[in-house]
């Protein structure tokens, strides 16, 4: 694919997804279509100055499926530090510039079977993964272990729900590590083996992907060597 540096995008939508975590959908400032890009890649954005030139940049996976992405892009973010909540204060219409797209993060080619396990930001690329994998139709197996600390800081809760309810091949188990709401019907504490065995006996020696934090990332690969994977071959992993 090729890399486009320092494109114009405008901001078409700013969003609050959950607690802690926002939503942007960018479109082209440029009259170009949308660059080609793989589920689960990510970009560079690029911050503006009033002057135009670039304050700083930071890098950030696509939350779309590239089947649903031919006139914008969207990406979740986390508040974190200044550069985040500058992000946070976009309006509409406001410019910025994207370079990329860039990695190598996505489901195999075929129709293999997988184990997604998710850690609160962690869900983004796998949004974009899952989501194409549904809108193509492909047949692939799909399991989501998806961690939070509470369902208000769990962005895409209702649409996960939503695609396991209408998506025979895609099954979903959330789970809570803090509070949990009256009536919550998912699991509560860490994720461990018994969180996603019902998942991995209905996919058949699954792929394993794991994106979240460096802990999280490093608490999952010990968990499935633990149950006997082999993460070297078998699972594949992006730290936030």
């Amino acid at each position: 694919m090729n890399v486009i540096t320092n494109r114009p995008f405008r901001v078409s939508e700013n969003t609050d997804l959950a607690e802690g975590i926002f939503g942007l959908r960018l479109e082209p400032a440029d009259g170009l279509p949308v660059f080609g890009f793989n589920p689960g890649q990510f970009v560079m954005l690029h911050l503006l100055q009033p002057d135009g030139s670039i304050w700083a940049k930071a890098a950030y996976s696509i939350a779309s499926a590239p089947s649903e992405s031919k006139s914008s892009i969207e990406l979740a973010v986390k508040l974190k530090k200044d550069f985040t909540h500058r992000m946070h204060e976009l309006k509409i219409g406001d410019e910025v510039r994207i370079q990329g797209p860039f990695g190598r993060f996505n489901f195999p080619e075929g129709t293999r079977p997988v184990v997604v396990l998710a850690g609160g930001i962690g869900i983004t690329p796998f949004r974009s993964m899952i989501r194409n994998e549904l809108n193509l139709g492909t047949g692939r197996k799909i399991g989501l272990v998806y961690s939070c600390k509470t369902a208000e800081a769990m962005p895409y809760l209702e649409e996960f729900r939503s695609l396991a309810d209408s998506h025979p091949n895609f099954e979903a188990v959330l789970s809570l590590t803090g509070y949990a709401p009256e009536g919550w019907s998912g699991k509560i504490g860490r994720i461990n083996p018994d969180t996603w065995s019902k998942l991995a006996a209905n996919q058949d020696n699954p792929d394993y992907f794991a994106c979240g934090s460096p802990e999280f990332v490093r608490d999952m690969a010990g968990l499935l060597e633990k149950t006997g994977v082999d993460v070297t071959l078998r699972l594949h992993k992006e730290m936030f």
